[in-house]
């Protein structure tokens, strides 16, 4: 099925993301999920776009180059265990060359990782890895889930 969303609906998505995840002018946000699916767009597309933040969407996950250019100014990054996995083997294939010490928040679409991938995402960056969810109907909206409250 496909999902309709009026521009007032998407609006208020957005706005309700930034709620969840504050975030701000000087955010450089890493999108790894399609603007296609509901989370994507409004978590990684138009609510940091709303606050003014740089939106950067992947490259291959696999392109030293393209982890080089964005590792220093990164502080955000929203996407799919799949992809934090994929992004996690290229970080650990360049054994540490790169360095994330501006980032801020790690947001997973639905369940967190597995506790695994989810241990060595910290020891690699320093920063967890929130769930998070968006869901239609009344309560709508988005909302991140504590890494801790999902063992």
């Amino acid at each position: 099925t496909i999902a309709r969303f009026s521009h007032r609906a998407l609006l208020a998505a957005a706005r309700d993301a930034m709620r969840a995840a504050p975030l701000t002018e000087t955010d450089h946000l890493l999108a790894l999920l399609p603007w296609a699916h509901p989370f994507g767009l409004t978590m990684a597309a138009t609510a940091p776009l709303l606050a003014g933040a740089r939106v950067s969407t992947s490259a291959p996950l696999d392109s030293h180059a393209g982890l080089s250019r964005l590792a220093g100014d990164l502080t955000v990054i929203v996407g799919s265990a799949a992809t934090y996995g994929e992004l996690l083997a290229a970080l650990e294939d360049e054994r540490g060359r790169h360095r994330f010490g501006k980032l801020r928040l790690c947001i997973c679409h639905g369940a967190v990782p597995p506790e695994e991938l989810r241990n060595r995402w910290v020891e690699t960056t320093g920063v967890a890895v929130r769930g998070g969810d968006w869901s239609a109907g009344e309560e709508g909206g988005v909302r991140l889930l504590d890494p801790a409250a999902e063992r």
